[in-house]
């Protein structure tokens, strides 16, 4: 008997959405919510899945279900907000603003991929790691969602945001060891730590992803008279040690725009 062939119906997806840790470069499919919503309707908002490979995915998503069906794309694309949480504490809200419907992987004009960045919550294990609290001299606050990146001869190694009490992690791999006799454990690395801070950003809110990482470069500050202030902080990294960036006898790292 001969089975009667039945109707294949496709359906694209207008988002497809892959996660990397900031910190490991590894894709991050597990723990997060992904809640997608045109900018001008938040409250119209779904929930992107991910895929057996850890890519998240959002299918009949607002004006875009004709097109997931075969029918023409719109012009102009709209756009959607894309709010991204860690249930598991790892990582800091991100979000996107992104116009859709977008074949293949998306991801903001500012960047060819979409950074987790490290949580001041994240547990750190099997890499190295700076903290710090960030705080505006000027403004008399906690520098929230600073943006800072650490470089090791002149090359970044990680990126990472303070959150929104200015505290921050970069966690990131080992620099190679320069060639010597010295056992690892006493092995070192000179580091910079750089910043960018823009002044008044809402402390509960997280910025949008490209206009947080578009925040003008900011200075540190030397508390001791007389002040000075610095582009970059040398640091000098230790095997097996975490590194707390910080003047002598103070806790929080001054920055000013």
């Amino acid at each position: 008997m001969n089975g009667t062939p039945l109707e294949r119906i496709t359906r694209l997806a207008p988002l497809g959405l892959e996660f990397r840790d900031a910190a490991s470069g590894r894709r991050i499919g597990d723990g997060l919510v992904v809640r997608v919503a045109p900018t001008n309707r938040p409250q119209r908002g779904v929930l992107a899945q991910p895929n057996p490979s850890g890519i998240f995915v959002a299918h009949d998503l607002p004006g875009l279900r004709d097109w997931s069906h075969g029918g023409a794309e719109p012009l102009p694309h709209p756009e959607f907000e894309i709010q991204v949480e860690d249930r598991l504490g790892r990582f800091l809200p991100t979000r996107l603003r992104l116009a859709l419907p977008e074949r293949g992987l998306a991801h903001p004009d500012c960047r060819d991929d979409i950074p987790l960045l490290s949580a001041p919550t994240r547990s750190v294990s099997g890499l190295a790691s700076l903290r710090a609290d960030l705080f505006d001299l000027a403004g008399g606050l906690a520098a929230a969602w600073a943006v800072a990146e650490v470089r090791h001869l002149g090359i970044r190694l990680c990126l990472g945001m303070a959150d929104g009490r200015g505290r921050l992690l970069l966690a990131f791999p080992y620099p190679e060891p320069a060639l010597s006799n010295q056992p690892l454990a006493a092995t070192t690395w000179p580091l910079t730590l750089h910043v960018q801070y823009q002044p008044g950003l809402d402390p509960a809110r997280p910025p949008e992803l490209c206009q947080a990482l578009a925040q003008p470069a900011a200075r540190f500050v030397e508390v001791a008279e007389p002040l000075a202030t610095l582009a970059e902080l040398a640091l000098t990294l230790r095997a097996g040690q975490e590194l707390r960036a910080a003047y002598p006898a103070c806790s929080l790292l001054h920055i000013t725009p």
